[in-house]
């Protein structure tokens, strides 16, 4: 979970895959945006905007998941994998040897 202090008892993170219902990102990003509790002092907090980092990934997080599905759509997320797959293989080696990686590319 990427945000600890606003899920403080592990729940309702939208992006959770083990929900009870499918629930649009969209719709689940403005809900908690507009979410607001009681503070101990009685007074409404907006914690999810209030955040300065959630707006800002809730926001990245839609756009890639936008980016992900045109790419599904218009069939050249295969192409992208195809042509990052050996390169995400040398990686994923964890030798540290860029050596093996830096002929390939040029």
């Amino acid at each position: 979970m990427a945000f600890p202090t606003l899920f403080p008892y592990g729940a309702g993170d939208p992006t959770n895959p083990v929900r009870h219902r499918v629930v649009d990102l969209t719709k689940a990003f403005k809900h908690l945006i507009r979410y607001a509790d009681t503070s101990p002092d009685g007074c409404p907090r907006w914690r999810f905007a209030s955040d300065p980092r959630f707006p800002y990934w809730a926001l990245n997080l839609k756009q890639r998941h936008q980016l992900l599905g045109t790419a599904a759509d218009d069939g050249w997320a295969d192409d992208l994998k195809t042509a990052i797959g050996p390169y995400s293989e040398i990686c994923s080696q964890g030798t540290g040897n860029t050596s093996v990686l830096v002929p390939e590319i040029s």
